[in-house]
């Protein structure tokens, strides 16, 4: 049944119940008084963020159940049309989008343990505890792995077992506010320029497009401020706790509070 224009013209409905002519005549007086609201948006949001829901290792039919949306959207979404020589959607349907970008990162702990996730908060974590003063050969002995299979996780090379991913995440929240002992792998990672804990928000620190806050170019250490030493005691954090976030020696944050005229916590 073919629908008819609702504006009564008696033409053939093209896009919002209105034929061709009377869509245009509505589309061009509401741009002018500033009201026109299209249908579409930028798709890049909602394609970011079925990358990280796949790099997180969700699958592409699951992603499409999970929100609604056809397998076909999300591929041309991410891949675009190859035979037709058109690349990934510059633009998506505002419902798509809003539907795609309301699933929810799963949790590493609720992905089966032999399922493959992304490397790249497993690598942070492992990077910002050597930051602290944890030693490569001591994480791994805490992690049951050997030294010999722990090169690409801390080198970000391919994907990891989301228990192993599971099993840095809980041994980064056990250690991340306490300073490890060795002043060697300190300067490791300040060498290498591995941000410690202080430089990521637990929000993005899975985000493989997130950058660690606050670090210099080429330098592992973290950038303290003043505002934000006080927001940390305020929180109840120990200046030894700081200083482990940051990834510098107490002797160092005490030089820090002395330039900047900060009182001694007690």
């Amino acid at each position: 049944m073919t629908t008819l224009c609702s504006k009564g013209c008696g033409r053939r409905a093209q896009r919002r119940g209105m034929c061709s002519s009377h869509y245009n005549t509505r589309r061009e007086r509401d741009i002018a008084y500033g009201r026109w609201q299209s249908g579409y948006v930028d798709a890049e949001p909602a394609r970011q963020h079925v990358l990280r829901l796949r790099a997180a290792g969700m699958g592409r039919r699951r992603l499409a159940e999970l929100c609604g949306v056809s397998d076909s959207v999300i591929h041309v979404l991410v891949n675009g049309r190859p035979e037709r020589g058109t690349g990934p959607s510059r633009q998506i349907a505002a419902g798509n989008a809003r539907a795609i970008l309301a699933v929810p990162l799963p949790a590493t702990g609720h992905l089966a343990a032999g399922a493959r996730v992304d490397i790249t908060g497993t690598t942070r974590r492992l990077r910002a505890l050597v930051a602290v003063g944890y030693t490569q050969s001591d994480l791994c002995v805490r992690l049951g792995i050997t030294a010999a299979n722990s090169t690409s996780l801390f080198h970000a090379e391919g994907r990891v077992l989301a228990a192993t991913a599971l099993r840095v995440a809980e041994l980064y929240d056990q250690l991340f506010m306490t300073a490890g002992p060795s002043q060697a792998a300190r300067d490791r990672a300040h060498r290498l320029g591995w941000a410690p804990p202080l430089a990521w928000d637990d929000d993005t620190i899975d985000d493989p497009a997130a950058r660690p806050d606050g670090v210099r170019r080429g330098s592992g250490r973290r950038r303290l401020d003043a505002d934000e030493y006080d927001d940390l005691r305020g929180l109840g954090f120990s200046d030894a706790q700081i200083a482990a976030r940051a990834g510098i020696q107490v002797e160092s944050l005490q030089r820090f509070l002395d330039r900047n005229g900060i009182g001694v916590a007690s």
